[in-house]
């Protein structure tokens, strides 16, 4: 296990959430829920923690949740949206 937890690597980015405005601090907290449900993944590479376990479990959090909003997003209206047609649905020239 571990000599650094997650649970620690949050704590020593408070500094950075206490300069946040309070509806971003409170997405902040939020995100910052969301990533300790990765903590016995995190735990388990058996690895000293650094920052970067901390952003992949960010990152896998991230990406859970858009490929929620897709799935949304295609029940809802039956489209379907892959990074090639969200970049032509978003660019104003085609």
């Amino acid at each position: 296990m571990p000599d650094y937890t997650l649970e620690e690597e949050i704590k020593d980015w408070e500094g950075f959430s206490w300069s946040m405005r309070r509806p971003e601090r409170e997405i902040w907290d939020k995100m910052m829920s969301d990533v300790m449900q990765f903590k016995e993944a995190v735990a388990k590479t058996d690895k000293p923690l650094t920052t970067d376990p901390f952003f992949m479990a960010v990152l896998f959090s991230q990406w859970k949740t858009i490929k929620w909003l897709q799935a949304e997003l295609k029940r809802l209206s039956g489209v379907t949206m892959e990074p090639s047609s969200v970049q032509t649905t978003l660019d104003p020239t085609s």
